[in-house]
Parts: C-alpha cells; structure tokens; sequence
C-alpha cells in the first residue's frame, strides 16, 4: 500500500512485504518505509539506527540531524530524511495513514545536488533590467532555497526575501502584492493552493504572469497563468497538459531568450504598421490635395492612379517586408514590458500618421507645383498628354518615395537609437530591398519599355535634386520634431524630480 506525498505532510510512505516469507504464517514481514523533509521525518521518529542496532532518538540527535540539514540545505543541497517500522498484523483495507506513520526508525538522509546551469545567474540579470520581476515559488526546505536563489543571482545579496509558506495564510493580498511588485523572493515550503493564490493576486493587479512548473502540484497554477511553461524533460505529463509552452531543455535562460525574440517580433510589427499607415496616409493626402486643386483651380492631378499603386507594390513591399529582419535595438531588453492596454495604433500614431503623411504629401504637391514654375509652364487646364506633366507625376511620385524612404529609417531608430548610428546600416536585407526597389523605380523612369504603362517621363539631374531635397526637408524636420519632444520630456523629469526633492526637504524641516 502507498501513501503518496503531499505538500501538507512532506513526506510520502510506503508498505511493503519485506524479508521473504515466514515459514510458520506463510507470510513475510511487513514494513513501512518513509521518506520526506528532514522536519517531517524527524518529528514522526522515535529511534534512530546506530550501525546494526536500533537506539532510542535522544534531543541532541534531533538537534544534531537538524542542523546537519541545515548546514547542507545553504549549500543548495536537498535533501531527503529516511524512516522505517515494523508493522503489526494488519488489515490493508482498514489500514489508516495516522496508525503507520508514527513511532518511526530513523535511519538518515540523502542529499543531492541539482546544480544551476551556467547561464542561469546571467539570464536572471537579463530578465531584472528587463523589468521581469522573478519570484520563487517552491516547496524546498526555506534554507535550500535561499542558496538556490542566491546562487542564481535572483535579486543583489541584500534584496532577497524568504516567506515560509506558513506565515503565507497571515498575510494580505496587497502585501504578498508588495513581494511580488518588488522581485527577489523566494515562498518556500508552499502548498499548491498558496501557489494558485499568488498567481490570482498577481493577475488581478493586472500583470502577466508566467508560471513554470514540473510536478502534478504545480498544475493548477500552470492552468490559471497567463503563460503556464512545463518543463519538457523533468515535467510531469499532468503539468504539460495543464502548460500552454513546453520547454524542451528546461532551461531559465532560454525563457528569457524568448522573451527577447517576443518583444523584437512586436518591435518589428510596429515598425512595419507605423510605416504603412504613415506612407498610406501621405498618398491619400496627397490625392485628396491634388482632387481639391482640380475642383477649385482646373490643376491636373499631382499623381496617377497606377502610381499609387507602384509605389504600394514597387517602394513599399520589399522595404517593409525586410523590416522582419531587423535586430534588436540597444535599450530593447532594457525597456519596461508594455501594458496590455497599450495597442500598435492608439491616438498618439494616429495623429503621428496622420501628421507625417501631411507632411510628405505637402512636399510632393509644392514638388509638383514647382516643376511647372521652374519650366515656365502653365500649370492651371495643363495637357494630361503631355510629356511635361508626365515629368511633372512622375517627380510626385519620386518624393512620395523617398520621402517614405526616409520615414522608414526614422521608425527603425525612434526608440532609443540615434539615426546616425551603427544600427542604420545593421539590416543587410533592408539594404537589399531598397537597392531592389530604387532598380525598380529607375526603369519606371527611365525604361522606354516600361515608361508608358505608368505614365511616366524622364526626369532630369534638376528634378532629382528637388526630390532629395524635400526628402532631406521631410527627414531635417522629422529629427527636429524628436529631438524637441526629447527635449521636453527630459525637462518635465527634471522637474519633477526638483518638485519631489523639494517637497522632501519641506516635510522634513517640518518634521524637525
């Protein structure tokens, strides 16, 4: 018969039949073998083995065996205390837990070591300047997990906060709230419910919580967590089922390596979203300008319907698209985890999108405008045939392009890097896509071939200047929009903090 471990008792036991059968029952002995935490163990025995004889358990063995397992338990180790007795003649249908674990032989304890992989401490590092805040929570004898946590760099020496699983009952949820906000703690000697509860105190505060687990126990919590990670070699089958994520090397430093690829796959998102809607937004307002010049003032259209579309299909695709290769920015793993409320479009894009595309269509209008100006042409009832107003779109055109060229570039860097950085030039693909698209645009420009199905003419070296020269506007204006905004927000800190100091120093020279 098995009485299986729980986290209440911290022990499991075992009956067995033992040294073969008696020739006068026909049956053999019967024994129960116990094993556990030290503590457990210890408080159910009333012998000790003593080389091959069994002695009475005096206090100082107690005290002896206690600090021996505490001494072991702060060098990470875990251990295991084991028990044994004789049974009576017994009915196993109404055998009883209470009648077999007591008056215990003790016998001794195993200790073993399951050492922390090498990336373990600086994973941990990675995920505290990424604002994760890690907590342990375990079964482990409290001094075992301790070392463990100190060994694994889980908070500066000083930060690290025991709480035994039963002082858990006493405290209140803003309090186990206030562990939790902070990091660095270890619950130790936890039941399964205790774990399902810190997981619902953290989740009704509205944070993310990930749980990872192995054993049957931890299931519960596994299931209730926004992302429950089972541990794929040592794991139970009970804890994957109740997992969202497996973890194939039950490595730390792997679930931190995800976190990484998790947050450059939502930068690289935004980038790509922020880049269409702006570039989309310039070409709508770009048409809309040209619509009204033509209702009011008789001028023709600044861009053409199919070149809308090659700058959709021939300017925009690759570029984006490369934009999923980009690496990781400097400050990425530095950043705090965005709120869940917190969406790729919110009002501050929207206005952003909305403000940068205006400015973009702007240049291209006054592009086109310009063109006529500088031909000597008219440009109110202008031929829609003619070559010069072919000239004239096609100028439009280009400045749409290179101006979203330009806020291309702008988005990759408007986190924390400097647009003239190492990181510009950091994306070999993105490179390759422009060379690709820019080959495109210059046979729509200038192929014979292929000119006329875009409506297209050739522009000279003048034109090309004024197309850079409004991208280089579109790009001069844009960093000093950032550079302003920066500014600002540097000086509000700044304030802020003045406020807080003075505000400090008014309380105290009140309090003296």
């Amino acid at each position: 018969k098995e009485f299986q471990f729980d986290s209440a008792r911290k022990r499991m036991s075992s009956v067995r039949e033992y040294d073969g059968p008696s020739t006068s029952s026909g049956q053999g002995k019967i024994y129960v073998f116990v094993k556990g935490a030290a503590e457990s163990v210890l408080a159910l025995s009333t012998k000790m083995r003593d080389g091959d004889k069994e002695r009475n358990l005096k206090d100082a063995d107690r005290a002896y065996y206690s600090a021996y397992n505490e001494r072991l338990a702060s060098q990470a180790m875990r251990n295991l205390a084991f028990a044994y007795r004789e049974l009576p003649k017994f009915d196993k249908k109404t055998m009883h837990l209470e009648d077999v674990e007591q008056k215990l032989t003790f016998l001794g304890i195993v200790s073993e070591l399951d050492p922390l992989r090498e990336q373990v401490p600086d994973a941990m590092l990675a995920a505290r300047e990424a604002h994760i805040k890690v907590t342990i929570v375990t079964g482990d004898f409290p001094t075992t997990a301790e070392a463990i946590a100190r060994k694994a760099k889980l908070a500066p020496e000083k930060n690290i906060t025991i709480v035994m699983g039963e002082d858990l009952p006493k405290l209140t949820d803003s309090q186990i709230l206030q562990f939790l906000d902070r990091g660095g703690t270890v619950f130790s000697r936890v039941a399964p419910e205790d774990k399902l509860r810190i997981v619902e105190i953290a989740k009704q505060n509205g944070q993310v919580v990930a749980v990872t687990g192995d054993g049957i126990n931890d299931a519960p919590a596994l299931k209730r967590a926004d992302i429950g990670v089972a541990m794929g070699r040592t794991g139970t089958d009970v804890a994957k089922d109740a997992a969202e994520i497996i973890l194939l090397d039950d490595s730390f430093d792997t679930l931190v390596r995800a976190v990484q690829q998790g947050r450059l796959t939502y930068q690289n998102i935004r980038k790509a979203a922020r880049c269409a809607l702006t570039d989309n937004a310039g070409e709508l307002i770009a048409v809309l300008a040209s619509l009204a010049g033509n209702a009011f003032f008789h001028i023709p259209m600044a861009i053409t319907a199919i070149q809308i579309l090659a700058i959709d299909v021939v300017a925009q695709i690759a570029p984006i698209t490369a934009l999923g290769w980009d690496d990781a920015q400097r400050e990425l793993m530095h950043d705090k985890p965005r709120r869940i409320k917190d969406h790729i479009i919110n009002w501050r894009t929207v206005s952003e999108f909305a403000g940068f595309g205006l400015l973009s269509a702007a240049l291209a209008y006054l592009n086109f405008l310009f063109f006529f100006v500088r031909h000597d042409a008219p440009i109110v009832n202008a031929n829609p045939d003619s070559k010069l107003y072919f000239s004239a779109t096609i100028l439009t055109y280009l400045t749409i392009v290179l101006c979203q060229f330009m806020n291309l570039m702008l988005v990759r860097s408007d986190a924390h890097e400097s647009f003239f950085s190492r990181y510009l030039w950091s994306n070999k693909k993105l490179l390759g896509a422009f060379a690709i698209s820019l080959f495109c645009i210059l046979n729509i420009i200038y192929n014979p071939l292929i000119q006329p199905y875009f409506h297209a003419a050739p522009l000279s070296w003048s034109d090309w200047f004024y197309a850079i020269l409004a991208a280089l506007l579109y790009l001069a204006i844009r960093l000093f929009q950032r550079y302003s905004r920066k500014h600002n927000r540097k000086t509000l800190l700044e304030n802020h903090s003045a406020k807080t100091i003075h505000r400090n120093m008014h309380a105290s020279n009140s309090g003296n």
